[in-house]
């Protein structure tokens, strides 16, 4: 099948046009290869966020629920009496 097809090219045509068919042949099958590989790299960095996006809530909500047990009337895990200076209301 290929053989026939390059006499039949290098009966009408010249060897160049050969040549160049081949290169963006194979040019195009190397493009769809990466196109694959990346978007099968997406995937797992998708799952790998989703994982670590999964691990921040359990710490989050594991942090809290001790922060509650801890200190008792508190709504926050983060709760501060003073402002960003350090002082309190009452200074």
């Amino acid at each position: 099948m290929i053989e026939r097809l390059t006499m039949i090219l290098a009966e009408k045509g010249d060897m160049g046009h050969v040549a160049l068919f081949l290169w963006a042949a194979a040019a195009s099958v190397q493009s769809l290869m990466l196109l694959r590989d990346l978007t099968a790299t997406a995937a797992r960095l998708e799952d790998f966020v989703m994982a670590i996006a999964q691990v921040n809530a359990m710490i989050t909500e594991r942090r809290s629920l001790t922060d509650l047990h801890e200190h008792p009337g508190t709504d926050s895990a983060f709760h501060q009496t003073g402002d960003a200076d350090g002082q309190t209301d009452d200074e």
